[in-house]
């Protein structure tokens, strides 16, 4: 039943991150406020593996930072907008706003712990406008154990 479903691992695994599997049946993974047949949830931006990642960097891609203020702080990318908030709701408003005169333009790259955050965002932003959106495949945690 688990053959195509991703697991995720904390970076420095001992065996011990998680005790138990525990499966919850929810409407939405990550709750956004919205109604839920607000956006389609599966059309989500492009999957970018650390060296796409890193190249979309050096690029100038506009970085944002779906994690909230808490996990930001504890270390980000270089020149990622970090929205100072406490939930995943609170930042979707900030970032378009943000980012309105640049729907069409520019590359918006986005990354999450361990990328849920980052599925639901980047359907909501292509919704909403955004023409090329990427997302970092699997988040942080992903990253550091590619690079």
């Amino acid at each position: 039943f688990f053959k195509e479903m991703p697991f995720k691992i904390a970076v420095e695994d001992d065996g011990n991150s998680f005790f138990k599997l525990t499966i919850k049946v929810r409407k939405q993974i990550v709750a956004d406020g919205l109604p839920i047949d607000e956006y389609d949830v599966t059309n989500v931006g492009q999957h970018l593996d650390a060296k796409s990642w890193n190249n979309a960097l050096e690029k100038g891609a506009t970085v944002v930072d779906m994690r909230n203020h808490y996990e930001s702080e504890i270390g980000h990318f270089k020149n990622a907008i970090k929205p100072d908030v406490n939930t995943f709701r609170e930042s979707l408003d900030l970032i378009e706003n943000d980012l309105k005169n640049h729907k069409e333009d520019k590359n918006l790259i986005m990354y999450c712990t361990g990328g849920i955050r980052c599925e639901k965002a980047s359907a909501y932003f292509k919704h909403r406008g955004f023409k090329n959106v990427f997302q970092l495949k699997g988040g942080i945690i992903e990253y550091a154990k590619q690079v």
